[in-house]
C-alpha cells in the first residue's frame, strides 16, 4: 500500500533529487540542473540583445522566468531532502495503522491527492506542448532566419537556426522544458499529498475528541480508560501540529519563489496575449499565451487554496475541542483540554517565506498586483 501513496511521477522525481527514502539517483539531478543552467545562460544573452524591443523582450522573459522558477524549486527540494525524507517516513508509518477508520480516511485523501497531482502534471505539460507546437509550426512555415526556438536564445558563435543544428537545439530545449515543467509539477503535487494527509490527521484528532468526550460522560469513574484516551488525543494532536510545521518548513520558501516569479510571468504572458489580440498575431501564439496566462493563474490559486484548506481544517480542531463539553469534565482533565485549546486557538498556516499567509484573500491580492503591473506595462508601451 505504501508504494501506491505517491504516484510514479513523484517517486521518480524525489529519487532524482535524493529526497526519497533509500537509494537516490543523483546523476539525474546534476543533469537536470546542468541543462537548465546551460540554456539559461543563452536566454539571458538573448535578453541583452532584444531589450530594446518590448515584444521580443516580453516573449523571452516568459520562458526565462519559468526556467529560473523551475531551477529554484528543484534546488529547494534538494536542500530540504532530509526534512522530506522524514515526512515521507511519517506518512509510511501512518499507513501501517490497524484502524479501519483511519485507513478509510487516508485512502480517501490519497485518492484526492493523486487526482490533483495528475491534473497538475497535465496542466504543466500542456504548457510544454504549446511551446513545442509553436516551434514546430515555425519550423514548417517560417523562413530559416525567422525560425522560433522553444525559448528564445542567442548563440554568439554559431547560427542556431541552420539545419541540423536547429533541430538538435530544439530537441535539447524540449528536454529542458520537460524537466523544468515537471519539476514544478512534482513540487505542487507533493504539496497536495502532504496537505491532504495532514487533513487525514485532522479527522483522526476529531475522532479522538469524540472518544474522549464519550468516555468522560459514560465512564466517569474509569480513570485508566480516560487517561489512556486523553493521552491518545494529545499524541494525535501533537502529531498533526508537528506534521503541519514540517509542511510549512518545506514549502515556505518554495511558495515565496513561486508567488514572486508567477506574478511576473502573469504580467508578461498577459501582456503578450492582449498585445497579440490588438496586433492580430498568429492564432497559435494567442492560444499559447492564453494557456500560459490561465495556467499560471490556476497555479497561483493552487498554493493559496492549499493554504486556505489546511488553515480551515486546523480550525475545526479548535471548534471540536471547544464544543465537546469539556467544562463538564473533572477538573484534572479540564487542564489538559485547556492547554490543547490554547494550542489549537492559533490555526496552522502556510506562509509565503514567513511574510504573508497563503489564503483566498491573498490570491485576490496577487491578482490585483498582477493586473496593476500589467496596466503599468501597457501604459509604458
Amino acid at each position: 500500500m505504501c508504494a501506491n501513496i505517491f504516484i510514479g511521477h513523484h517517486q521518480f522525481g524525489l529519487r532524482v533529487v535524493g529526497s526519497w527514502p533509500g537509494k537516490s539517483q543523483l546523476p539525474g539531478f546534476y543533469f537536470a540542473i546542468g541543462i537548465m543552467l546551460f540554456f539559461l545562460i543563452f536566454e539571458i544573452l538573448n535578453i541583452t540583445e532584444v531589450y530594446h524591443d518590448l515584444e521580443e523582450l516580453m516573449d523571452n522573459l516568459v520562458s526565462t522566468i519559468g526556467v529560473v522558477l523551475g531551477l529554484f524549486k528543484f534546488i529547494t527540494v534538494r536542500v530540504k531532502r532530509r526534512k522530506l525524507k522524514t515526512v515521507i517516513n511519517k506518512i509510511f508509518d501512518d499507513w501501517k495503522t490497524d484502524s479501519q477508520f483511519v485507513s478509510e480516511m487516508m485512502v480517501k485523501n490519497c485518492t484526492r491527492s493523486q487526482l490533483v497531482s495528475k491534473f497538475v502534471i497535465f496542466l504543466y505539460n500542456s504548457m510544454n506542448f504549446t511551446y513545442f507546437l509553436r516551434t514546430v509550426i515555425s519550423h514548417i512555415f517560417d523562413e530559416v532566419q525567422d525560425r522560433k526556438f522553444l525559448a528564445q536564445v542567442t548563440f554568439p558563435i554559431v547560427d542556431g537556426r541552420q539545419t541540423p543544428l536547429y533541430e538538435i537545439i530544439i530537441f535539447f530545449q524540449f528536454i529542458t522544458a520537460s524537466v523544468c515543467f515537471n519539476s514544478q509539477a512534482l513540487v505542487e503535487g507533493l504539496l497536495a499529498t502532504l496537505v491532504l494527509h495532514a487533513c487525514s490527521k485532522v479527522d483522526v484528532v476529531r475522532r479522538e475528541i469524540l472518544n474522549f468526550s464519550t468516555i468522560c460522560k459514560t465512564d466517569k469513574n474509569d480513570k485508566k480508560d480516560i487517561l489512556k484516551t486523553l493521552r491518545k488525543l494529545s499524541e494525535e494532536h501533537f502529531k498533526f501540529i508537528e506534521f503541519s510545521e514540517d509542511i510549512q518548513d518545506i514549502f515556505s520558501y518554495v511558495s515565496f519563489f513561486h508567488i514572486f516569479f508567477l506574478t511576473l510571468i502573469q504580467v508578461v504572458s498577459g501582456y503578450m496575449f492582449i498585445d497579440g489580440l490588438e496586433r492580430g498575431t498568429k492564432p497559435v501564439n494567442l492560444i499559447h499565451y492564453a494557456i500560459l496566462t490561465t495556467s499560471f493563474l490556476v497555479s497561483a490559486g493552487y498554493y493559496c487554496i492549499a493554504g486556505e484548506y489546511l488553515t480551515s481544517q486546523s480550525e475545526i480542531i479548535f471548534n471540536e475541542l471547544y464544543n465537546c463539553y469539556w467544562y463538564e469534565f473533572p477538573s484534572s482533565y479540564k487542564k489538559a483540554i485547556c492547554f490543547m485549546l490554547l494550542k489549537a486557538r492559533k490555526p496552522v498556516k502556510l506562509t509565503v517565506g514567513k511574510f504573508s499567509t497563503l489564503s483566498l484573500i491573498y490570491l485576490t491580492s496577487i491578482m490585483k498586483t498582477s493586473f496593476s503591473y500589467l496596466s503599468l506595462v501597457r501604459a509604458v508601451r
